[in-house]
C-alpha cells in the first residue's frame, strides 16, 4: 500500500489505516502536541529553507504528521483539550522542526545512500515511532522492506537523522500540564479511540506527564522558592522555582533525566538536543505556572497555609 506505514502482523485493516499517535514536545517555553498517522498526509517535499537533497540542514515536511486542525480536533474529541484560554495560553496552531531518524535502502552493501535514494527522497521518509509501529504490527524484514512495499526492497537500510517540520497545537505550561496528565490517564497502556479510529500516545506524552506529577509532588510539599531567570531575549523574569535540592527529589530527577525518550530531545531549538536543559526548563515553567494558578485562585496567605 503506497503512502502508508505498515507490515506483517496487522490484523485490522480499518484500524491500520486510521491509527494516529499523539506526541508531545517542550520547546521555546511551550508544550507542542502533534500527531503521527499511518496514512501519508502530505508529499515528502522540502519545506521552508530546504536545501540540497540529503543536506544535513534541510527541513522537510513530515509526510505522516497530521495538520494542526486535525491534531486539535483529535485531542478535543478525547475531551482533554481546554477551551480557548487567556491570550498566549493556547490552544494555538504551531510548528516544530524535529531531528528524527530515517532509513534509506541501499543497492549495495556499502552502507552509503545511492543517487537514486537521494533523488526519490527515500532518505526523507521518517521511521515510524515505536508506539505507532507496535500498534499497527509494523515489521521490517532482513532486507529492509515492508511486506506491502512501503519501503523498497534491498540490502539493510542505513539510519540517519534528518530534520522534519510538523504542525502542532501549542499550549502554555499552565494549559498543557493537565492535558498531558489526562492523555496519559486516558491511555492507560491501551489505544483510545475517536469515532471508531484508534488513538495512541507516544513515549513523550507519558514521560512529560510523569515530569508534571513530580512537579505537583514537590509543590504539594510547599517546596518552591522565588527566583529570577534570564529569558532568551535577555530580560529577567521572576518565577516560582520548584525546590529539587533534597536527596530523594534529586534522585527522582536524575532517574527522569536518564529515562528521557530520544523524541523529547528532537526539537531543533536553543536546547541543542541536551536532556538536562530541556528537563530543567520544563520543571521550572510547569512549577511556576502551577504556583501562579494556585495563587490566583486562593491568594498567597491561603495557598501557603
Amino acid at each position: 500500500m503506497a503512502g502508508a506505514l505498515g507490515g506483517a502482523g496487522v490484523r485490522d485493516t480499518v484500524n491500520r489505516s486510521t491509527m494516529r499517535v499523539v506526541h508531545a514536545n517542550w520547546s521555546d517555553g511551550a508544550l507542542h502536541l502533534w500527531a503521527e498517522a499511518v496514512q501519508e498526509r502530505r508529499p515528502t517535499a522540502g519545506g521552508a529553507g530546504a536545501g540540497t537533497p540529503g543536506a544535513e540542514d534541510e527541513v522537510r515536511d513530515h509526510p505522516f504528521a497530521a495538520g494542526s486542525n486535525e491534531v486539535a480536533s483529535l485531542v478535543r474529541a478525547l475531551g482533554v483539550l481546554p477551551a480557548d484560554g487567556r491570550p498566549g495560553e493556547g490552544p494555538e496552531p504551531g510548528r516544530l522542526v524535529l531531528l528524527l531518524p530515517t532509513e534509506s535502502p541501499t543497492s549495495s552493501g556499502s552502507g552509503e545512500a545511492t543517487t537514486t535514494d537521494l533523488e526519490t527522497g527515500q532518505w526523507h521518509r521518517p521511521m515510524p515511532s515505536p508506539a505507532l509501529a507496535h500498534a499497527i504490527g509494523h515489521t521490517v524484514d532482513a532486507a529492509g522492506s515492508d511486506e506491502d512495499g512501503a519501503r523498497p526492497s534491498g540490502p539493510p537500510g542505513v539510519r540517519r537523522l534528518r530534520r522534519f517540520a510538523v504542525p502542532t497545537v501549542r499550549l502554555s505550561a499552565e494549559a498543557g500540564a493537565p492535558v498531558l496528565e489526562a492523555l496519559d490517564e486516558l491511555n492507560g497502556g491501551a489505544p483510545m479511540s475517536t469515532a471508531g479510529a484508534p488513538v495512541g500516545v507516544g513515549q513523550s506524552v507519558k514521560y512529560l506527564a510523569t515530569c508534571v506529577r513530580l512537579t505537583r509532588h514537590v509543590l504539594a510539599q510547599q517546596r518552591f522558592v522565588p527566583t529570577l531567570v534570564q529569558e532568551a531575549a535577555g530580560e529577567l523574569r521572576g518565577v516560582w522555582q520548584p525546590w529539587l535540592a533534597d536527596e530523594p527529589t534529586m534522585e527522582r530527577a536524575r532517574m527522569l533525566l536518564g529515562a528521557m525518550p530520544p523524541v523529547v530531545r528532537a526539537p531543533v531549538d536553543g536546547f541543542g538536543h541536551e536532556a538536562w536543559p530541556i528537563l530543567d526548563d520544563f520543571l521550572l515553567r510547569i512549577g511556576d505556572a502551577l504556583c501562579r494558578r494556585t495563587l490566583r485562585a486562593e491568594g498567597l496567605a491561603e495557598a501557603i497555609e
